[in-house]
């Protein structure tokens, strides 16, 4: 029995077939494991606290609009990223752009490498998927949401969760 259990052991250990450890070589993005942060605008500006406004769109509706920066190793030419924005179980927005070309930072930039990702909109919605009604918002300001932040690319991907709040940006 206690062969059995030895040996089961050291099956546990061993990766599964064709599993292969992510690179943490340098690419444009940097090296190492990728890392996340985010903030707003184009050029990227980190915020703290995390507070988005809520801006009107054209059709009625609400929208935040967030900025992703990524340190790390990744392939900045095909990136998945996806934002999904959280109040407990229910989304109320989300963003998904697949085999997208990250913004590298300017040449004359000498400090530490990164990729951005700007403006993600996110489209806040009812639980049915309808435009969130503008009546509806003001139990979603100033509490504590969770932002979903999740890039992926043939080099690497990372997951990240934020907490967030929106103010609205209108008086």
């Amino acid at each position: 029995m206690l062969g059995l259990l030895s040996s089961a052991n050291s099956c546990e250990e061993a990766p599964l077939p064709g599993y292969e450890e992510p690179s943490t070589d340098p690419t444009p993005c940097g090296a190492g494991l990728p890392t996340v942060a985010v903030g707003v605008g184009d050029p990227f500006t980190a915020i703290s606290p995390l507070r988005f406004e809520v801006d009107a769109g054209l059709q009625g509706g609400r929208h935040v609009d967030v900025s992703v920066r990524l340190m790390g190793t990744f392939d900045p030419d095909a990136a998945d990223v996806s934002l999904t924005l959280w109040q407990g179980e229910r989304a109320l927005a989300q963003h998904a752009t697949f085999e997208w070309l990250l913004l590298l930072p300017p040449a004359n930039n000498p400090g530490t490498p990164y990729c951005d990702y700007p403006r993600a909109r996110m489209v806040l919605v009812t639980p049915e998927g309808g435009l969130l009604n503008p009546a509806d918002l003001p139990p979603l300001l100033d509490v504590p949401l969770r932002l979903e932040v999740e890039l992926s690319s043939a080099l690497g991907s990372v997951h990240q969760d934020f907490e967030v709040r929106l103010q609205d940006a209108l008086p």
